[in-house]
């Protein structure tokens, strides 16, 4: 019996070591198995990063060759659980690359440094009467508001009558899906003002910038090379015939302009001078609305004269006006005639007189374009005449600049070495 007792207890010693060991063993195969888990998930996000990364480089393709500038990319990848998209910024147009639960931005920029403001100009700005500035350019959001910058001038600014910076809340938001986060301008950059015409206005939404240059922070490329983007391919050109001075003017601009957006034409390069009536404005609105990402109309080496009434509407697009080589002669007015009398007046003129003899530019009623005015005419004056109306719309701007300018990395949006 004693024997045979000695025999249960070393068997059942024995059979709590093979339990102790199989537990133990268990145990350690269920670490194992969770290593081996846990291996095979880094190993799925690595891959799924990887695959993002080739994501924002087919994007980058894309903007570059295809010169794709908004929306879902797509035909670079045969993988269906990898999304691309497109998307604007407030500094440029935000890529984004998705696969599953790993999501990866970085962020597009077009052409030069192109700095905040609805109106950017080399020139001397001159504003007579009632001016606003319907939606401002709403730089960056900070806890106060927005950075607001409405315009942005080289030399001076001087305002006869009344300015308003209307900002971001009530007007066309800025761009597409802008979310304002409640917030409107910050109150030192949201102006509203009289000037007598003699002193440069200076505030944090109208922005004196000595390094300002316009077609250059724009398209990257400087004045006096506008050639190249002229000659990109994706210009319509128009060109004036000489006028007694010598200087080219296009007779019957507006409608030349308008008949080129009906073509399907989506750039336009005026050579010389030009004028818009306010008969032909009207048809221009109706042309460029028609158009699905605007009209960048650009006028170089000459006068030009823009003219409308307060009813018309808005052009959808961007304008500049460059003058590398001009120089202002108040006889070619005399080829401008909706402008002429303001310029060359019979008699008294609020516009003061060494205004006008150095002026490339004349504006009057509510002429708007959407997407933001760039004058790039160092030296000269604009001169901007009763009831103007301002805009700025960041998709028309980044579509004219995605389609005439290389894209890069923004530095510092992601990766950045």
């Amino acid at each position: 019996m004693i024997r045979r007792s000695e025999g249960y207890i070393t068997l059942t010693i024995t059979s709590f070591i093979l339990l102790a060991a199989l537990i133990l063993v268990m145990g350690s195969y269920k670490q194992v198995f969770f290593q081996i888990k846990r291996a095979q998930n880094e190993v799925k996000s690595r891959q799924d990063h990887w695959t993002a990364e080739g994501g924002l480089e087919c994007i980058y393709a894309r903007a570059h060759v295809d010169k794709v500038s908004s929306g879902n990319v797509n035909a670079c990848s045969n993988q269906p659980e990898l999304t691309m998209s497109l998307v604007t910024s407030s500094n440029g147009k935000m890529a984004t690359a998705q696969v599953d639960s790993t999501i990866l931005e970085k962020e597009i920029q077009y052409g030069g440094s192109l700095g905040s403001g609805a109106l950017q100009s080399s020139a001397d700005l001159f504003l007579r009467g009632a001016n606003a500035f319907d939606t401002p350019d709403p730089g960056t959001l900070t806890s106060d508001g927005w950075k607001c910058v409405a315009a942005r001038y080289k030399s001076t600014f001087k305002v006869l009558g009344t300015i308003q910076n209307k900002g971001v809340v009530h007007g066309d938001p800025p761009w597409a899906g802008f979310d304002g986060q409640g917030k409107d301008c910050k109150a030192a950059n949201k102006t509203t003002t009289n000037g007598d015409g003699t002193t440069s206005l200076s505030t944090g939404d109208f922005v004196k910038d000595s390094s300002v240059a316009p077609f250059e922070n724009f398209y990257g490329i400087p004045v006096n090379e506008a050639e190249k983007v002229r000659d990109n391919g994706n210009f319509h050109i128009l060109t004036g015939s000489a006028i007694t001075s010598g200087t080219k003017v296009l007779s019957n601009c507006g409608t030349k302009i308008k008949n080129a957006i009906h073509a399907g034409n989506e750039f336009i390069w005026v050579e010389g001078g030009c004028e818009i009536s306010k008969d032909e404005y009207p048809s221009l609105v109706a042309k460029s609305a028609a158009t699905p990402n605007g009209v960048t109309l650009v006028v170089n080496n000459g006068p030009i004269s823009l003219i409308s009434d307060t009813t018309s509407g808005e052009f959808k697009g961007v304008l500049f006006h460059i003058n590398s080589s001009y120089s202002p002669d108040l006889s070619d007015w005399n080829s401008l005639p909706g402008a002429n009398p303001f310029l060359n007046p019979v008699g008294a003129s609020d516009i003061p007189s060494a205004v006008r003899a150095n002026a490339s530019y004349y504006q009057s009623g509510s002429f708007t374009f959407s997407g933001g005015q760039y004058l790039d005419s160092s030296g000269h004056s604009a001169i901007f005449n009763n009831a103007v109306s301002l805009s700025f719309n960041k998709d028309v701007i980044d579509y004219s600049r995605s389609k005439n300018s290389p894209p890069k990395w923004a530095k510092g949006s992601w990766n950045d070495f």
